[in-house]
C-alpha cells in the first residue's frame, strides 16, 4: 500500500502523466502547496480539477498557500523566484491568473 504519492517519485519515465493526475481523485487526502507558479501551470490546475470533480473534495484537500516570506523555511533558496507567493486574496489577482491561463 503507498501512502504517499507525488508527481515527482510517482511518475517514472514514459508512465503516463494523464493516469498518474486521474488517479488522484482517488487519494483519501490530497495536500497541495500553492505558489504563484501553480497557478500558472496548466498541468497544476488539471491536478486540481480532476480533485474538485469529486462531491467530496472539500473533505479530501488541504491547500497550503504561500507567502513570499515563506521563502525563509526553504533550505535552498537559489532557484527560487524571487516572488513565488500565491496571489489569490484579491479579486484583481484572481482574474489575473484566470487570463494568464487562458493566453496560454
Amino acid at each position: 500500500m503507498e501512502y504517499v504519492n507525488r508527481d515527482i517519485r510517482g511518475l517514472k519515465f514514459k508512465d503516463s502523466i494523464k493516469s498518474f493526475m486521474h488517479s488522484i481523485g482517488r487519494h483519501d487526502f490530497v495536500i497541495s502547496i500553492i505558489s504563484d507558479n501553480y497557478f500558472k501551470s496548466v498541468n497544476c490546475m488539471h491536478e486540481i480539477s480532476e480533485v474538485m470533480r469529486l462531491r467530496e473534495y472539500k473533505e479530501k484537500m488541504l491547500l497550503v498557500i504561500l507567502r513570499d516570506s515563506d521563502i525563509e523555511l526553504l533550505p535552498i533558496r537559489s532557484d527560487v523566484p524571487a516572488h513565488f507567493a500565491a496571489n489569490i486574496y484579491s479579486m484583481d489577482e484572481q482574474i489575473n491568473y484566470i487570463y494568464y491561463l487562458l493566453g496560454k
